[in-house]
């Protein structure tokens, strides 16, 4: 009695082999039934089977209920009305170019490719990652296929990727900005650089050296190389966005209200500007506080023609406000924080915004403000000339040797000069704003990110009780970052801080007769210390030798 026919769902199997890649050439893998059948029990109708020959991956159902290995002469056999599907694989990025199967018939049966009958010992032309093929034996009660082997040629489907690419992907710079970014180029293949627009940016084609003018806009920047008889042509890009540190907004440069306002009437409803800066007199002050945030007014003049909103902003540095109190008419202040016109009918400074300078009403002096924290020091940038108060000390970093970082302390802030600030208190500080001239004696090695500078620089960090310029490894380090570049020979990962004695002030003693008085004297590592033995301390903010 002829068996019931059994067709198994087509097995599609895309085989990924860790490690494989395809030659150009063209490569063979053949299957032998005999050498996988009792090994993995070949044949069996209840399983799915699986044999890797190089990196081809043949896979299989079981076949027909009888579908099995036949020792007699090293075949999968099959009986009438059975039927079995082989999925061949190779790895990605090669493609199948032929399959040549082998095998006998007796009375009807066979392979197929698709709906085309194949013929033993002759090539099928396929293509793709992977085909499918469908062993049968079809009519008469004695038909029988005995299947012994397949044959699989296939070779790389393209030609290698060039294999470019750039580490940082995007950059932000100030106007007349110099920097290289080499791009990545595993193969050794010839690189040319191109600038999309040579208006903002120019690169030079041989090196990738960029010079960014005194346009803003953004450019890209893209690494070419062409194709060969191994690679296809490569490329890879990155972008760099160029600003103007004086332009219009800046905290060198902010508007003034009624700036600001024309600048909120363009906007849409809803719309919010990138974070700007904007000066103005207080012409409504806040009556009551939000979580320390308040709602007040200002203006050019400070009365209440053509004012800007300030809702729920926060004081000095982003700290709180103490009390509605804390500002009032008549005060100077440089807000920073985006503006909108609220539903399309106040225009706003949005929720969250800070106060950077501050000018009491009927005072001579403008501050600026920031926070120290528990930390002790951080790095600082002004955009003015300050005078350091009391409970604060700033450094320049005027040495550098394999593991440590030479710090002098300094009266004054120089705009624009990156410094370090230390405080034995957490607190936020107010800078007096001067018009005094501010030089330093000796040369700065603290330098501010132009966004280029990447792994292998120094920046200020902690590590556990440890606070010292550590190297950076985080990719690219942001404009306005403050860090050294490392030292030659460097000995570790990290440079301790050391204090330049040269212009410190030597006194024979530090006596305290009396616990209540002012007299704060610290250690180089920011602890206080009650009776100071021999050595150099920080006596009210300034380095003083004990002898």
């Amino acid at each position: 009695m002829k068996k019931s026919l059994l067709m198994k769902t087509m097995l599609l199997l895309f085989a990924l082999v860790t490690g494989s890649t395809c030659a150009w050439a063209a490569t063979t893998e053949t299957l032998n039934i005999k050498n996988y059948a009792s090994a993995n029990n070949w044949g069996n109708a209840t399983q799915y089977l699986t044999a890797t020959v190089g990196d081809v991956t043949f896979t299989a159902d079981g076949g027909g209920n009888t579908g099995k290995y036949y020792s007699a002469d090293d075949s999968w056999r099959f009986y009438a009305g059975e039927s079995a599907t082989l999925t061949i694989s190779v790895p990605t990025g090669c493609t199948l170019s032929s399959v040549t199967p082998t095998f006998t018939v007796k009375d009807s049966g066979g392979l197929k490719f698709g709906n085309s009958a194949c013929t033993s010992g002759s090539a099928v032309s396929v293509s793709g990652t992977s085909a499918t093929f469908t062993i049968y034996s079809t009519s008469g009660s004695k038909g029988k296929v005995f299947f012994t082997s397949i044959a699989v040629t296939y070779s790389a489907s393209s030609k290698q990727d060039a294999g470019l690419s750039f580490a940082i992907p995007s950059y932000k710079v100030p106007y007349n900005t110099e920097f290289t970014q080499t791009v990545t180029n595993p193969n050794g293949l010839t690189v040319t650089y191109a600038s999309s627009d040579e208006t903002i940016a120019i690169v030079d084609e041989n090196s990738g050296e960029v010079l960014v003018g005194d346009k803003a806009g953004t450019v890209t920047i893209t690494a070419s190389s062409a194709e060969t008889s191994t690679y296809d042509a490569g490329e890879a890009t990155y972008t760099i966005t160029v600003f103007d540190a004086n332009a219009k907004g800046t905290e060198k440069n902010p508007y003034t209200v009624t700036e600001a306002l024309a600048v909120i009437d363009a906007l849409a409803s809803g719309v919010s500007t990138e974070t700007v800066f904007v000066k103005g007199i207080v012409s409504t002050a806040p009556t009551s506080l939000t979580s320390g945030k308040a709602k007040y007014y200002i203006s050019v003049d400070g009365t209440d023609a053509d004012e800007l909103y300030v809702y729920n902003g926060w004081g000095l540095d982003g700290a709180e406000f103490a009390d509605a109190s804390d500002i009032a008419v008549g005060d100077e202040v440089t807000v920073k924080g985006t503006l909108t016109n609220y539903q399309g009918t106040t225009p706003e400074f949005n929720k969250e915004s800070i106060i950077t300078q501050y000018k009491a009403n009927g005072s001579t002096t403008e501050v600026k403000a920031t926070t120290i924290t528990t930390d002790k020091y951080k790095t600082y940038v002004s955009t003015e000339n300050l005078l350091v108060p009391a409970g604060v000390t700033a450094y320049i970093a005027t040495g550098e040797t394999a593991s440590t970082l030479t710090l002098t302390s300094v009266e004054k802030i120089k705009a624009g000069t990156p410094v370090i600030l230390f405080s034995e208190t957490a607190d936020t500080y107010q800078f007096e704003i001067t018009d005094e001239a501010v030089t330093y004696s000796a040369a700065n090695l603290l330098k501010i990110s132009d966004g280029t500078a990447v792994n292998g620089v120094f920046v200020l960090a902690k590590s556990g009780d440890n606070v010292g310029f550590y190297k950076w490894m985080g990719g690219a380090l942001s404009a306005g970052r403050v860090y050294v570049d490392a030292p030659a020979n460097a000995a570790r990962d990290y440079l301790e801080f050391t204090f330049e004695e040269s212009d410190v002030t030597a006194i024979s003693e530090v006596t305290n007769t009396n616990r209540t008085n002012n007299t704060n004297v610290y250690d180089l590592q920011g602890r206080k210390v009650a009776q100071p033995t021999k050595g150099l301390y920080i006596v009210n903010g300034r380095k003083v030798i004990i002898k």
